[in-house]
């Protein structure tokens, strides 16, 4: 495939065990993008909310945070453009990888140490390195499109040598896949719940 060194010539480096203050860091950012969120919603009826909406997916793509309650969010808000919104974080979320991408492959592990402390411990580590030596950016796709996190994954691309227009392909087809189905299931539930209230509605007028 795209491998530039193997799997094995990873070396790994001293990580910190404090998982306790990486977690502590990870609420942190999750109230702040939630907070972002309500200040993107002010942008609902406006011609930049895709792409405040792609931003945002960008931000949390490369925060390492999860996203899909915010794309929800999003699509309740634009419900009749959930396509839109939908591709447009598909687009923020590719290249959000693809700059973390970089900056793991330019800085290496030491790039993620105080990101994910102890992660190539982990079990997801250990199967994104046997996976992707086998199956390359297949496995991209796969994580992408999946309601599981694709960051271990993506740093072993990163690692291995994976090019980047690879990496922006692979998690875009994913995301594209992942939250146009998100999307679609969200729009749909409230169109139907916006249906059932307006014939509870008029039945409930007087005649």
């Amino acid at each position: 495939f795209f491998k530039q060194k193997t799997a094995y010539e990873i070396v790994d480096c001293d990580w910190s065990s404090d998982v306790c203050s990486s977690d502590l860091r990870i609420c942190a950012v999750a109230d702040y993008m939630a907070g972002v969120v309500t200040r993107v919603s002010q942008l609902a009826n406006r011609p930049l909310f895709p792409l405040a909406s792609a931003a945002l997916a960008f931000a949390a793509t490369l925060l390492v945070v999860a996203f899909v309650p915010a794309l929800c969010a999003l699509v309740a808000l634009q419900r009749r453009q959930w396509v839109r919104v939908a591709f447009s974080c598909a687009i923020g979320s590719a290249l959000g990888a693809t700059l973390l991408a970089w900056l793991v492959a330019e800085y290496g592990t030491q790039a993620i140490a105080g990101l994910m402390p102890g992660m190539v411990r982990s079990g997801e580590w250990a199967a994104g390195l046997r996976w992707v030596e086998h199956f390359g950016f297949v496995v991209l796709i796969a994580f992408a499109s999946l309601p599981v996190s694709q960051t271990p994954v993506l740093i072993v691309c990163a690692l291995l040598g994976m090019p980047l227009s690879h990496v922006f392909i692979s998690v875009l087809l994913g995301k594209v896949m992942k939250y146009f189905l998100y999307a679609a299931f969200t729009a749909s539930m409230l169109n139907q719940l916006t249906l059932r209230q307006q014939i509870m509605a008029s039945d409930g007028a007087p005649k």
